[in-house]
Order: structure tokens, then C-alpha cells, then sequence
């Protein structure tokens, strides 16, 4: 094994190799991660204060921060948007259906 990765505390969900710059990854914790390739960037933490986050999509040309839109869903049935980048933390509930089961895929196109 050349290195470990184990930035979550529960199973992780989903990972996204973003080029050479980052590691996005979302887990059962509750939190989506971006963990820097670069020693330039500090890691990021998000906490949507849901539980167990199963699934995210990137909606972004570029990687600025202040830039990037995403969705992130949860294992309660829930589909959050995210907006206005990873630090201001802006969030939308755009589907919310318990019964459905959890959101295990999204799929964003530009």
C-alpha cells in the first residue's frame, strides 16, 4: 500500500478524483470533504447537518471555490442544492420523499 485515505469517521459514500487538485468524498458521517492534492489549498469540510450523506454531483466549469454548485444526497430520501460555493454554504431542499428510499446517484450535465 503506497497511502491510506480516511479522512470520514464512517463508510464513505462516494469519492471524486478532481485531476490532480483534490479528493471530494462524501460518507455516512454526514460530511462532504475536499481533501487538497495541492500544499498550496487547505482541506474543507462541509456539514450539512443531515446524516448519512450516500451521494453528491459537481456542477462547475472550473474549480474556484467561490464558484463551484453541488448537489448532495442522503440516505433519508433528501436532495440538497448547494450554491454560491464551498464556503458560503447556501443550500436549497429540492426533493424530500422518505418513502422513496435514499438518493444513491446524481447526475449533473452542463
Amino acid at each position: 500500500m503506497v497511502n491510506t485515505f480516511a479522512p470520514h469517521q464512517k463508510k464513505v459514500t462516494n469519492v471524486y478524483l478532481k485531476e490532480n487538485s483534490a479528493i471530494l468524498s462524501t460518507s455516512n458521517d454526514g460530511t462532504l470533504r475536499i481533501t487538497s492534492l495541492c500544499p498550496e489549498f487547505d482541506n474543507i469540510v462541509i456539514e450539512p447537518k443531515e446524516f448519512e450523506l450516500t451521494t453528491f454531483a459537481l456542477r462547475a466549469t472550473s474549480f474556484n471555490p467561490s464558484q463551484i454548485d453541488f448537489f448532495v444526497g442522503t440516505a433519508q430520501g433528501k436532495l440538497f442544492y448547494f450554491y454560491n460555493g464551498w464556503l458560503s454554504n447556501e443550500k436549497e431542499l429540492i426533493h424530500d420523499d422518505r418513502e422513496e428510499g435514499p438518493i444513491t446517484n446524481v447526475v449533473c450535465y452542463q
